[in-house]
């Protein structure tokens, strides 16, 4: 069992980088290998080195549960706004959002979407779900079979999305291949960011342009 550390245990420190090719454990959470089988890794840092500096991402990991929740307390210290993903080019393709800001702006974002994510809320939601579950099955059958990922999983959570936003469901298609190419940024490399960086831009002005109808008709 590791020992847990408390918030009255918690000193401030001044950690410094280690020396440069002071890496004992070569964890890379973006290379292919580590993704592949990350477990590994995982033993060692928490049995050996539970705070520790990645120099392939120059990134800090804390890799224990009594350091990481006070951790995630302290947003003077540990910072969201910077970004929380450390793939490059990611944070400054999708831009400003709620994941990354720290109070008081992610608390008034939050308020204004937190009654979207209560057990009543979700719970009221089951029966949408379920109709649009069922629709993308018939078609699947109609069709004599299909590639379930793509015509079933990868719609599934677009189609709720939009429906939950106004998104008109014509335009399911269309905004999910733009969140797919969107996301490519979190391929670990920046090979894809200037497709990312596109398809964020037209969701962006997608979006503005529906924000802005819909204020035309309130």
């Amino acid at each position: 069992m590791l020992p847990a550390v408390s918030q009255s245990n918690l000193r401030p420190v001044v950690v410094n980088r280690p020396v440069t090719g002071s890496d004992p454990v070569g964890y890379d959470p973006l290379a292919p290998h580590v993704m592949d089988d990350p477990y590994p890794y995982y033993r060692r840092l928490l049995a050996d080195h539970p705070l520790y500096y990645s120099s392939a991402r120059d990134v800090w990991a804390l890799c224990r549960y009594g350091d990481l929740r006070p951790a995630l307390k302290d947003w003077h210290t540990f910072s969201s706004a910077e970004g929380v993903n450390i793939e490059p080019g990611f944070s400054e393709t999708i831009g400003p959002e709620i994941l990354n800001m720290d109070p008081p702006r992610h608390d008034q974002l939050r308020r204004l979407v937190g009654h979207h994510f209560s057990n009543n809320s979700v719970g009221a939601y089951e029966a949408m779900v379920r109709a649009f579950a069922h629709e993308l099955i018939d078609g699947l059958c109609a069709d004599g079979g299909g590639d379930f990922a793509a015509d079933f999983s990868q719609r599934l959570p677009v189609l709720v999305i939009c429906r939950l936003m106004g998104i008109p469901l014509s335009d399911e298609s269309a905004v999910r291949q733009l969140a797919h190419d969107m996301l490519l940024a979190l391929s670990g490399t920046d090979e894809f960011n200037d497709v990312s960086t596109a398809a964020a831009d037209e969701l962006r002005r997608y979006m503005g342009e529906l924000v802005a109808a819909r204020r035309a008709t309130t």
